[in-house]
């Protein structure tokens, strides 16, 4: 485990991580605690998650919080995206 707001810092610790023979369990260990901070297993933690960068100092962006916070909705199976190819494909077949 490591802790810094260095992101040279961070890389070196990560690459530490990447000979430890208990690199796995590390992880998992952290996964299991949702660690708020700090670098475990070889990947950064913040909030309990797994992060590819350390944010900037100040206030978070509304984008930033919004996707911390605001619940993964599923839709609905009706719902389905036609890709472009077969949209125009059927467009041609319903025109002939």
């Amino acid at each position: 485990m490591y802790f810094s707001d260095d992101e040279l810092a961070v890389a070196e610790a990560k690459s530490l991580c990447g000979g430890c023979p208990v690199r796995t369990q590390c992880l998992e260990g952290a996964l299991s605690r949702q660690e708020p901070a700090g670098v475990w297993g070889g990947e950064l933690f913040e909030d309990g998650r797994i992060i590819a960068r350390k944010r900037k100092a100040g206030r978070p962006t509304a984008v930033e919080v919004a996707a911390r916070t605001a619940p993964i909705q599923q839709l609905p199976s009706q719902l389905e995206v036609a890709s472009p190819a077969s949209s125009q494909s059927e467009r041609e077949e319903s025109a002939a």
